[in-house]
């Protein structure tokens, strides 16, 4: 339970970060990963019954991609804004 309860110190407060340097994207971000997560975690049970580590490697790029996008994207939607 410590590397849990670690683990999500260093979620919050990387969440937190990308919240308090750019509020919109750091938002962002944080949504798309939690959805990314959330599929990872329901298509891996459904389709492998598990999580193996080929598969938290597939998250860990898919959800990379995902953050970079909706942060460029939010940026984009900023910037037509103003």
């Amino acid at each position: 339970w410590i590397t849990a309860a670690i683990e999500a110190v260093f979620i919050v407060g990387n969440a937190a970060g990308m919240v308090a340097i750019l509020p919109v994207q750091g938002v962002s971000a944080v949504l798309v990963a939690a959805v990314v997560l959330a599929y990872h975690r329901y298509a891996s049970y459904r389709d492998f019954e598990g999580i193996t580590g080929d598969l938290c490697g597939w998250f860990l790029q898919i959800c990379e991609i995902f953050m970079l996008a909706a942060v460029v994207f939010s940026g984009r939607i900023i910037a037509l804004w103003s």
